[in-house]
């Protein structure tokens, strides 16, 4: 297999958005569809779809294959990448192949959600999947939240693999960075990600991440690409220090709870209809949600209404 597809080459924005639910728990396409609309007309080069934004793993098997097979059905101009994380590598390989027979452009991998298998066992399963799929592969390492955490050795196998085409780093060991990225860099994107509490869109960028896989672009997308430029293509140091405080409050606030009540709750409150959560999460009360308000404003202040 050879690298392809939407994603080759890809730089800017990737925007991790929500699913909308109902208040009686069913998915709003409806509302999902505005949603990516917004996206589209704003700057934002890609959209990732049915990942832990998306509150992915409350949908039930049927519902899963309802949203990818929709998304896909009414895509827009830009790439969408599908999350096909699951219980067991059986799962992920018949989300795989269900999102490439319906037209992904690339699919995202995480480990199995609560196994938490070793670093080899890790790697191991994105290779055998990398190998079955049609489409291309993106590797998200998410330690905090999946127990397992790709070392370098590890990530520099997997890049070299012809059908892996895209890395989201999700660890808060920054100087890792140094020490993949130049084994990397020419095999395929490596993206930041935009978690507060990790912090890594400074130095990926500086070291020569393509873009940022983020969940802010639910909200103030055009100021969220602005920011996810790579440098190699456009840097003004003076412009990205104004940009990365403007937008950092934000980010800290979509942050400040489990995904993606934060989010959700802000979407909500400046009339986006993001919809309700799946419980057992519950809805933010109002009055929590002024920190994010006031940062948004502050972006508007700048960026006008279509920020």
């Amino acid at each position: 297999m050879t690298r392809q597809g939407g994603f080759h080459n890809f730089t800017g924005s990737l925007v991790s958005g929500v699913t909308p639910f109902q208040q009686n728990g069913d998915i709003d396409f409806g509302a999902l569809d505005a949603l990516i609309e917004r996206q589209l007309s704003r700057g934002t080069s890609g959209i990732y779809l049915a990942g832990l934004t998306g509150e992915a793993t409350t949908l039930t098997e049927s519902e899963y294959f309802q949203l990818v097979e929709h998304v896909l059905d009414n895509k827009g101009p830009v790439p969408y990448l599908i999350g096909c994380s699951g219980g067991s590598e059986r799962d992920v390989l018949q989300r795989v192949h269900f999102a490439a027979e319906h037209g992904a452009e690339a699919v995202l991998l995480t480990v199995p959600h609560n196994m938490g298998p070793s670093t080899s066992q890790a790697t191991e399963f994105v290779l055998r999947v990398a190998d079955a799929s049609a489409v291309p592969i993106v590797l998200f390492n998410n330690p905090s939240r999946l127990l397992t955490d790709f070392d370098t050795e590890s990530l520099i196998r997997i890049a070299h693999h012809d059908n892996v085409i895209m890395h989201k780093e999700g660890s808060s060991l920054t100087g890792r960075i140094p020490e993949l990225l130049p084994h990397i860099r020419d095999q395929i994107s490596f993206m930041g990600d935009d978690c507060a509490d990790q912090d890594i869109i400074t130095p990926s960028l500086a070291m020569g991440a393509r873009g940022v896989v983020n969940v802010i672009g639910n909200i103030a997308p055009r100021a969220t690409a602005l920011l996810s430029r790579p440098w190699d293509e456009h840097f003004d140091p003076m412009e990205y220090r104004e940009l990365l405080a403007l937008v950092w409050p934000l980010a800290r606030f979509c942050y400040s709870g489990r995904l993606p009540i934060a989010v959700k709750a802000l979407m909500n409150e400046i009339g986006l209809p993001a919809g309700y959560l799946r419980r057992p999460l519950t809805e933010l009360p109002s009055e929590q949600v002024k920190p994010g308000l006031d940062a948004y404003h502050r972006i508007v202040e700048k960026f006008g209404e279509d920020c």
